[in-house]
């Protein structure tokens, strides 16, 4: 479940990426400058929201998915796990 809800996240934020471009796109296009610098923010924040997702469905679940960093996998979440006690 947990690796389904990072997919999702991951989804969003790629999407949010997606829209950001084209929004940077238009602005350019129009010569609007705020609008490109949005543009650009939105995009660079939907990008950072789809690579929070990937990792922490990497984190909570996904470590079999990936060939011989299970035990890693494992050991990120221990260290993520402290941090919020």
């Amino acid at each position: 479940m947990a690796q389904r809800k990072g997919l999702i996240i991951a989804l969003v934020g790629f999407a949010i990426a997606m829209l950001g471009a084209i929004a940077g796109f238009a602005g350019f296009q129009i010569e609007e400058q705020w609008l490109s610098i949005s543009g650009f923010a939105i995009t660079v924040m939907g990008v950072a929201i789809g690579f929070i997702g990937i990792v922490y469905g990497w984190i909570t679940g996904g470590e079999h998915a990936i060939t011989g960093s299970g035990e890693a996998a494992r050991e990120l979440r221990n260290k993520i796990g402290r941090l919020w006690k």
